[in-house]
């Protein structure tokens, strides 16, 4: 539990349990189930991608049954498994579809779906992994399937003349084959209807914003009003209209109270002007070739009249201000239009995407990337307590996981409704689970995770670099005299101009430049005084830094300063962002190849500044900092 900080001592590793669902014995059958999910992927694309798309609609007609008796489950067949898996990889979306889905008060998600997910996952305490699948190898399980749903328990082979409805301005359910349903719900293929209008993922998924808005907008006339008012139950039902309007985005609970004013708010115009530009944007449906930049467009022109009519009438009892409407429109409506945008089903989440995103992990799991012996269980299952106890301490940041922690992780999810109560008692939201981040974005978290990590338990997060010698121990070890040879002009000139520098270099410091760098380590220890000055860092980042003085010692201090930030940036990357290890590697940047310039070396000083200024925050070294960059100057 992450309520007190896990020790970092380094006795012999005891299981533990985290929220009683997530341990040793529940890992093993969560891989168990992945390699069931790791069979399921079709070499061909195409193949692949009809299959996806018909477990989709198989896991809807799951969800029906559920929805129209949930005392009758049934265990759902394998394919149909695997898109439930990940619709609960994605905490905050499952839990907006289930309460839109089982719009009664969404007693499904709070009462039924503990049931479901234990059933199926839960074997710890329900049923072991092996057992449920002798149950799938069962007559009783597969004619269950077949005579609620009238559809095979294994799923057959896709048919590309099947159809599959989409909406249409024509009608709600124009019939496409499915190989032409795949073509433009994932190539952005444009078709066209029999009345001439374009069939896209755009204007499909433009088209049904247009026509639940205007649902709700017809439904709710009156003019709006604040939260103050007490709301019956067809106004709570209302919110059902409209996909990712019902989530209180900062602790990832169901607020309908909150969401009936904000849609009330959006889409109830408030004056003449507002409801001639309402019509205008809803009457977009109609538009043969509607798509989401004529929508954008068609919302900031009702956007500001909207505004204008609020900001003129007085509402002294209102619970809104001009800086909480503002936060709803910039805010609140992105994330609404976010729910729709180029997604035409009728889902938060495009399940059939997020099942080709978690293959990738699901390769890596089963295909022996981890090594997963019972040891790797124990401390997957310690380092994920850890990994929430930084998530509590450091709740604005955005953390990256490993790929043992990421199983931890996984297999807490699973367990929905435990894992909505854990978030909200000890974060007070429910942890998101985002696994569609730009790679940038993913590397820059994963560093930032990585220096939080050995911070707060003086460990390294990625336990594959341990054994990876250290810098000292490669700058200050014997080496053989390199032969000597004449320099090449041309290439060197060559290489001082390469985008990426370090490619090429050698290990060849004489000795006097290898003298000069252990003299520089010396005045370092000097100057900065840390105990982990002599930390490891990654073999890749040590010879990148020899190769670097080779190559800038031939080149002018411009180009040096190039090569410096990809140095930083290389031992940032290859030795997991590891605070003193690119300290050392800049000092000696600093100190040795900026000497000639002043200028050059406040230039230095400051892109070391910006690289650095996060380690040292969190390490509480801000005087170091400024001794190095302003008084050594």
């Amino acid at each position: 539990m992450p309520i007190d900080k896990p020790s970092t001592a380094k006795p012999a590793l005891t299981r533990i349990v985290v929220d009683y669902v997530v341990h040793t014995e529940s890992l093993k059958n969560h891989l168990a189930l992945l390699h069931q999910f790791n069979s399921l992927t079709l070499a061909d694309d195409d193949a692949d991608l009809l299959y996806l798309v018909q477990a989709e609609k198989r896991y809807l007609i799951w969800l029906s049954l559920l929805k129209e008796d949930r005392s009758n489950f049934v265990l759902p067949p394998l394919d149909v498994a695997m898109i439930w898996h990940c619709h609960l990889l994605a905490p905050l979306a499952y839990n907006q579809d289930m309460h839109r889905f089982f719009s009664d008060a969404a007693s499904f998600y709070d009462n039924q779906s503990e049931y479901v997910t234990a059933s199926m996952i839960d074997m710890p305490h329900e049923m072991p992994f092996v057992d449920m699948i002798a149950a799938y190898n069962t007559g009783d399980t597969k004619s269950q399937w077949t005579v609620l749903t009238g559809t095979p328990f294994v799923a057959p082979s896709p048919n590309v003349e099947d159809t599959t409805p989409v909406l249409c301005r024509c009608s709600p359910a124009v019939q496409i084959s499915n190989l032409e349903y795949v073509n433009l719900r994932f190539r952005k293929a444009h078709l066209k209807c029999s009345c001439q209008a374009t069939l896209s993922d755009q204007s499909v998924s433009a088209r049904q914003f247009l026509a639940d808005i205007k649902a709700f907008s017809e439904a709710n006339p009156t003019i709006y009003q604040t939260t103050r008012q007490k709301l019956n139950a067809e106004q709570l039902k209302a919110t059902d209209f409209v996909r990712g309007c019902a989530l209180d985005v900062t602790r990832g609970t169901i607020n309908r109270e909150h969401s009936f004013t904000t849609l009330q708010y959006l889409f109830t115009p408030a004056s003449r002007e507002a409801k001639r530009h309402f019509e205008d944007l809803v009457a977009l449906f109609e538009h043969q070739s509607c798509d989401w930049k004529l929508v954008q467009s068609a919302i900031t022109l009702y956007k500001m009249s909207q505004l204008r009519a609020h900001n003129q009438r007085a509402e002294p009892k209102s619970d809104l201000n001009d800086r909480a409407r503002e936060r709803l429109w910039n805010d609140k409506l992105r994330y609404i239009v976010r729910a729709y945008r180029n997604n035409v089903t009728g889902m938060t989440l495009d399940l059939v995407l997020a099942a080709r995103r978690q293959r990738s992990f699901t390769t890596k799991m089963v295909n022996g990337v981890v090594a997963w012996t019972p040891e790797a269980f124990d401390a997957a299952v310690d380092r994920y307590d850890k990994f929430l106890y930084i998530m509590k301490m450091r709740p604005r940041s955005f953390l990256v996981p490993t790929l043992d922690i990421d199983l931890a992780w996984h297999t807490h999810q699973l367990h929905a409704r435990r894992y909505q109560q854990y978030g909200l008692e000890h974060m007070k939201q429910i942890i998101d689970h985002d696994d569609n981040v730009e790679s940038g974005s993913l590397k820059s978290s994963y560093r930032h995770t990585t220096v939080m990590w050995k911070g707060y338990f003086k460990e390294r997060y990625n336990k594959e670099e341990c054994a990876k010698p250290s810098l000292l121990q490669r700058l200050l070890s014997p080496r053989p005299a390199a032969p000597q040879k004449p320099p090449d002009c041309k290439s060197t000139a060559r290489m001082s101009r390469s985008k990426y520098p370090l490619v090429g270099g050698g290990n060849n410091m004489d000795a006097a430049l290898h003298a000069a760098v252990a003299a520089a380590l010396v005045d370092v220890r000097a100057a900065l005084p840390l105990v982990q000055v002599v930390a490891p860092v990654a073999q890749a980042a040590a010879l990148d830094v020899e190769a670097a003085v080779d190559v800038a010692a031939a080149v002018d201090v411009a180009a040096a300063v190039d090569v410096a930030a990809a140095v930083v940036e290389v031992a940032e990357r290859d030795a997991g962002a590891d605070f003193v290890d690119t300290l050392i590697v800049a000092l000696i940047w600093f100190k040795f190849l900026f000497g000639r310039n002043q200028i050059e070396r406040c230039r230095v000083g400051l892109f070391l500044s910006r690289a650095l200024y996060e380690r040292f925050v969190l390490f509480d070294l801000m005087p170091s900092l400024h001794h190095f960059i302003v008084l050594d100057l």
